[in-house]
């Protein structure tokens, strides 16, 4: 798909503002509105995941309807966001620049903005029934299937190699398919093991330095 991905992760506390901004306290004292991930992701024309959708209840996800079904969205601090073709019905009718639409706190979701929900659809938390109609609604539903230890090796080895951070591409290097061949054959013998401390020992992450 080639997007910029944002992550927003959930927590079985989060409000529903949460979702959007948050504040935070500036090293003079003053309180300031941060954009989440996913109102950065609007603003950017980037891909938000958010992570952990069986954790929070699903009054809160339904904050996403006027995002999700007209592209509206009211921050906290008052500020609009709004879909391309209502931001630029305003700026015409108004004779706004782009300048005095950011003045008055008016900002375009970008066309190519576009959302995906993950959660775990076998919850141990059956109280919470948050795949429901509303939620339906608004997202399209997949079922993935769980994938195989190779799989996630593979996947986990490729995010290595593509790093910028030399320290992280230098463990993908110690991850020869031999290796990997390895460890694979070592954790179905001994699965108690974990994959976890296999790869902690072949890429001899305790000797890396503390970042």
């Amino acid at each position: 798909m080639q997007y910029d991905v944002e992550t927003l992760i959930l927590y079985q506390d989060m409000n529903s503002r949460e979702l959007f901004q948050q504040r935070r306290i500036l090293p003079n004292g003053d309180t300031v509105w941060e954009d989440s991930p996913l109102v950065r992701a609007a603003k950017e024309g980037k891909l938000c995941v958010l992570d952990g959708m069986e954790r929070v209840h699903s009054s809160m996800i339904e904050a996403l309807a006027p995002l999700i079904h007209h592209r509206f969205l009211q921050l906290p601090d008052g500020s609009r966001l709004v879909s391309e073709m209502q931001y630029d019905l305003i700026q015409a009718r108004n004779s706004f620049s782009g300048e005095q639409l950011l003045e008055r706190k008016v900002h375009k979701i970008a066309s190519n903005f576009r959302l995906i929900g993950v959660g775990d659809s076998e919850s141990a938390n059956s109280s919470n029934k948050w795949l429901n109609e509303q939620m339906l609604s608004m997202f399209l539903y997949h079922t993935l299937k769980p994938m195989s230890v190779e799989d996630e090796m593979h996947i986990f080895v490729n995010g290595l190699q593509n790093s910028s951070d030399p320290a992280i591409k230098g463990i993908a290097y110690s991850l020869s398919l031999r290796r990997i061949i390895f460890i694979l054959k070592r954790h179905s013998l001994n699965p108690e093991e974990g994959i976890y401390e296999a790869i902690n020992r072949a890429a001899l992450v305790k000797f890396l330095h503390q970042s």
